[in-house]
């Protein structure tokens, strides 16, 4: 098949693959091609992948691969499959093309499957597009292909031993009836019994025909018709694609060898994978050069697929996650494309999120993708255990909602209401409740309120408790009035809070020391939190003075923290003194001080050991107040940071496990920039940190080494180089523009990159840090579209965060809005698909428009389309793209959307004014690509707004002739429905919809065509009417029901032929019984 040969390789050292290289001719050029095929004798999804693996260490360019071989056909009504013929995976709206089969459960109602693969990559599909198209106009080149090949090498077509790399015959293509097993221990079916064999149409050639649509994939071999008839959605058996298409971007190719049945044998083997490989071959030959080119590379897309938990394009995760991040990394790095089940366990979530409590959101790595692959997490691990019966009952709970980021939560609540079919119990405050209702409208919902025994039982608990200072200042009429006071402050509060609010107010009672003081203190007991907080602080100030102001000191550290301190670590920082130049643990308070002196205001997590506010509407208070201990909050972080800086530059002897050290080295630069680095102590330290104390390497490294690891290898898997530390990143990392600005960095410094490819722009442009990209831009930073290891460039940084006004600048700076990265996304798309940054997205779109480039718009959109953006394709229509612009195959993104079976997106785009009968370069409307997929839903949509029903492409072929290709009645009947639609038309050959379903022998479609009426005696240009087709067909089924609406069967054309002689011709003998017993007669001469 190959145009050129080239020389043998040099491979990877491990690589024990065989490789045969070459070229492939192509109208733009040549393809260069690596052939490799499995060792003798193995087969399955595990030996495929270990070749694709080896392949891609010997050849890392390698941009997408075709799985060419033989596979089991699949025969069914709809699909007249033949040995010898070709089957090409193509996705069909709801599958990537490809199916696992063993993931899943065989029953006697069909298949019930576990999961899909990949789609192949967008140049490949392409490209079997386009070829399907030529091949409706043009006979296909493969059997040219094939002859040649024979010439070229004879003995191929006539070899020794075995058959040739040729047709076999139709003789030799025997299928038998599904519960007919083969007869005898000889391989041929010489003494299979003739009775048991389908009658099937002879067909006018022998030419292979193509199919296209799903392969299924696994690792058994299948040998039983039964079985296989289960799967008559597929096309094909095959078993290497599951073991390559989720991580290597390829299609598969198989030629038809045999029907999956006991009968199979080895005759058509070599004949199927030649016309597999005559197809690979035609479809390279019209793959343009160009879409290989910009196709990213297979290992940086198997790169980015295993590394997207550990580089989700979120902030960076914090040092307590670090641990099962760096676990995650490991994992990754020893596994191969087939995975033990445990190994994939790991992989799926950095963190068992269901089983964290947290109230504080700086403890959380929230991304969407992580909650989602915790619970398949959970499921899978449990799987094995689980009972069907009981399986189908499982249960996901997601507790507290309203913690995670809106855009997140707006996911996750997308991916709840689209995704598979669960029942999930939510728990949030209410205050989100109108946007869960808005994706989940038709769910029960009920507000949780705390049962009054449940608060007696805890006031009751509490007195005479470790908080009741003075527990005999209590009598049985205080009892009382407390429990009737506090219990009635409590009706209509909700959740924790109707819990926090009595727990303030019965420590605020118990703190009084006399039964006077304590009626007076219930008078005038706080009725809400924010007078429960306000009254806890003025009692924290009340303490003796060594107490509140360790307390003062306490709360601001705990609430300004960037992640939940350790008690060590708070502890730690409490020690140090202005003028410390060592550390001195004599200093650090005992925990249960660290509590006491607070008055509830803080806890200790037990399972985490980290000190927390009480409850996260502490925090809200906190945060709405203008000082917090006659501080605002850019005064406390000064401060915090100053502590950090003095950790970083005490003396190596002085380092400790007591030294808060891990939080100084990665959180001291956060805090600089909230106090927006007023010039004072931390603003110098932090200058000579970076300036003077490592560049002359006159200090202990212990702390950028830290810092080096929290930005490169958590995140990036990057080891450190000793003594290089970049500085500048680092600087940007924290977004610290007046650092930057009073710099000596070069302008070498400022656009170089590090060790993830990054410059410090990316790091300012991807946290939204927008004084920091100007200040960069100021002192000479120039790489604007300088792309990173993963590349991404600055601008796509900040359109992923949504961070429009740094995207605005770096655009009037020079960024171009249109650079695509190497995942063919542009910083627009990355707006409208991480994280639903409509209003990012549609300042990306006015530019776009604005520097000429308005035409990719309709791109953008079309690509949202198929990603299933809606919100993003109604911004980008509103910012003028072109709803009815097409792609390079004449697509609008109507016909994207119907494709991709998404109703909302299709009802959208109807209603903002989308052509309803645009025809693409195939000829298709977006009804007849509704049809095509089966979705009757869309069909009966587009019709109802009105698209036609009577349109035709170029060859005739209407929308209903497709409806009965289609096999699905629901479609028929929906058309036939309609009082305006012609029954009776016909295509260039004369055929009409019920000659199709005649020559078909589709029985209910031709039962549904006649009830609705029609003409049973229009004939074709081979004067045939519809009985004779059925007949000529051998379609018993169809010719009954034509019978039995009254087709004449002794009509005779003008060439004197009748049903009868049609029948009888062709041999099928059931037809003949059938038309003599209604009547029939041969015609006198």
């Amino acid at each position: 098949m190959l145009d050129e040969k080239h020389a043998p390789p040099l491979k990877h050292p491990n690589d024990a693959n065989i490789y045969t290289l070459g070229s492939i001719y192509c109208a733009s050029g040549k393809h260069n091609v690596v052939i490799a095929t499995l060792p003798p004798g193995r087969s399955g999804p595990t030996p495929a992948a270990t070749t694709a693996t080896h392949m891609l260490s010997s050849f890392p360019e390698i941009k997408f691969g075709l799985i060419v071989g033989i596979g089991g056909g699949i025969p069914s009504e709809d699909n007249d499959i033949r040995l010898g013929d070709i089957v090409v995976s193509q996705p069909d709206g709801q599958f990537g093309g490809v199916r696992q089969y063993d993931r899943g459960k065989a029953t006697v109602q069909g298949f019930e499957e576990c999961g899909s693969l990949n789609s192949p990559p967008r140049a490949l599909l392409n490209a079997v597009d386009a070829l399907q198209s030529k091949h409706e106009m043009e006979r296909s080149a493969i059997p040219d292909i094939l002859e040649t090949m024979c010439m070229n090498y004879p003995l191929m077509a006539k070899p020794r031993v075995g058959p040739g790399y040729v047709y076999q015959g139709a003789i030799n293509d025997r299928l038998f009836n599904a519960t007919y097993k083969h007869s005898s221990g000889k391989k041929e079916c010489t003494e299979c019994d003739n009775a048991e064999e389908k009658i099937r149409p002879e067909r006018p050639d022998r030419d292979p025909y193509i199919f296209y649509g799903t392969i299924a994939s696994g690792n058994a071999v299948i040998k039983d018709a039964q079985i296989r008839d289960l799967f008559s959605d597929c096309l094909c058996f095959e078993t290497e694609a599951a073991g390559l298409m989720n991580d290597f971007p390829c299609l598969v190719i198989r030629g038809i060898s045999d029907y999956c049945d006991s009968h199979k044998n080895d005759r058509w083997q070599r004949y199927a994978a030649a016309t597999a490989a005559a197809y690979a071959k035609e479809l390279l030959s019209i793959t343009d050069v160009l879409d290989v080119k910009s196709t990213p590379e297979a290992r940086r897309i198997i790169s980015h697929r295993q590394s997207s938990l550990i580089y989700p394009l979120l902030p960076d995760p914090m040092s307590e996650i670090n641990s099962a991040t760096q676990k995650i990394a490991s994992t990754l790095q020893q596994t191969q494309l087939n995975q033990e089940r445990q190994d994939i366990y790991q992989w799926l979530s950095p963190l068992n999120i269901s089983a964290r409590h947290s109230e504080n959101q700086k403890t959380r790595v929230e991304g969407t993708e992580n909650i989602i692959g915790a619970i398949i997490k959970q499921l899978l691990i449990q799987l094995p255990e689980i009972p069907d019966p009981v399986f189908s009952r499982v249960y996901i709970c997601l507790d507290a909602l309203d913690e995670l980021q809106e855009s997140n939560m707006r996911r996750l609540l997308k991916w709840i209401r689209d995704g598979p079919s669960v029942q999930i119990f939510l728990t949030s405050r209410p205050h989100i409740r109108d946007v869960i209702l808005k994706y989940l409208e038709s769910q029960h919902t009920i507000i949780v309120r705390a049962n009054e025994s449940d608060i007696q039982r805890f006031i009751e608990h509490e007195i005479g408790g470790p908080n009741d200072i003075a527990p005999k200042a209590m009598d049985e009429k205080l009892k009382g009035d407390m429990f009737a006071k506090i219990l009635g402050s409590a009706k209509g509060v909700i959740g924790l809070i109707r819990f926090l609010l009595p727990s303030l107010q019965v420590r605020t009672v118990l703190q009084a020391v006399t039964k006077r003081s304590r009626e007076e203190s219930l008078e005038s007991l706080p009725s809400n939190l924010s007078e429960a907080f306000k009254g806890s602080i003025t009692r924290i100030l009340q303490q003796p003075s060594a107490m509140s102001e360790l307390a003062k000191k306490i709360i601001p550290w705990v609430h300004f923290a960037e992640r939940p301190l350790t008690v060590d670590e708070l502890a730690s920082s409490l020690a140090i003194k202005d003028d410390d130049t060592l550390f001195n643990s004599r200093g650090m308070p005992d925990p249960d001080i660290l509590l006491h002196c607070c008055h509830g205001l803080v806890v200790i997590d037990q399972e985490t050991s980290t000190i927390r506010l009480v409850h996260y509407s502490l925090a809200e208070y906190l945060s709405n107040q203008e000082e917090l201990f006659g501080s605002d909050q850019r005064q406390w972080h000064d401060r915090i940071a100053t502590v950090c800086l003095r950790v970083l530059n005490f003396s190596p002897d002085s380092h400790t496990e007591d030294i808060p050290l891990n939080y100084a080295a990665t959180q001291w630069g956060h805090h600089l920039q909230k106090c927006d680095q007023t010039p004072g102590i931390a603003f110098d330290m932090a200058k000579q940190y970076l300036d003077i104390n490592c560049q002359n390497h006159i200090n202990d490294f212990a702390g950028l080494n830290l810092l080096w690891d929290f930005m490169y290898k958590v995140r990036f898997r990057r080891e450190r180089t000793p003594g290089k530390y970049p500085f500048a990143h680092m600087s940007a990392f924290f977004g610290l523009d007046k650092i930057i600005l009073q710099s000596s960095w070069t302008v070498s410094d400022l656009n170089s990159k590090d060790a993830a490819g990054r410059t410090p722009l990316a790091w300012a442009a991807e946290s939204g840090y927008h004084a920091a990209v100007m200040a960069l831009i100021q002192k000479g930073a120039t790489a604007l579209n300088s792309t990173d290891d993963f590349n991404l460039s600055p601008l796509i940084l900040a359109a992923v965060g949504g961070h429009r006004a740094v995207g605005q600048t770096l655009i009037e700076k020079g960024a171009a809005p249109n650079f695509s990265s190497s995942f063919q996304r542009t910083a627009s798309l990355w707006a409208a698909e991480e994280h639903g940054n409509n209003d990012t997205l549609g300042m990306l779109a006015e530019r776009s428009a604005a520097s000429g480039s308005a035409g990719s718009l309709g791109t953008l959109m079309r690509d949202a389309v198929r990603r299933g953006h809606k919100s993003a394709v109604e911004t980008l229509i509103a910012k003028g793209a072109a709803i009815d612009s097409v792609d390079d195959s004449g697509r609008t993104a109507l016909t994207l959307a119907v494709y991709r079976g998404n109703e909302d997106m299709v009802e959208m785009l109807v209603e903002k004014g989308a052509g309803l009968d645009v025809v693409d370069d195939a000829g298709r409307t977006p009804l007849v690509w509704a049809i095509r997929t089966g979705n009757d839903t869309l069909v009966r949509t587009l019709v109802e707004k009105g698209a036609a029903i009577n349109s035709a492409n170029m060859f005739g072929k209407t929308v209903l002739m497709e409806a009965v290709e289609s096999g699905k009645d629901t479609i028929t009947r929906i058309l036939t429905e309609r009082h305006d639609l012609a029954l009776d038309a016909a295509d260039m050959s004369g055929k009409t919809a019920l000659m199709l379903a005649a020559e078909t022998g589709k029985n209910t479609m031709a039962r549904i065509l006649t009830e609705k009426g029609a003409a049973l005696d229009v004939v074709n240009a081979l004067d045939q009417t519809a009985l004779m087709v059925a007949a000529e067909n051998g379609c018993n089924s169809v010719v009954r029901v034509l019978i039995g609406k009254g087709a004449d069967v002794n009509l005779t054309n003008d060439f004197g032929e009748t049903a009868l002689t049609y029948a009888e011709t062709e041999g099928h003998h059931s037809v003949v019984e059938t038309l003599t017993a209604n009547g029939a007669r041969i015609p006198e001469a």
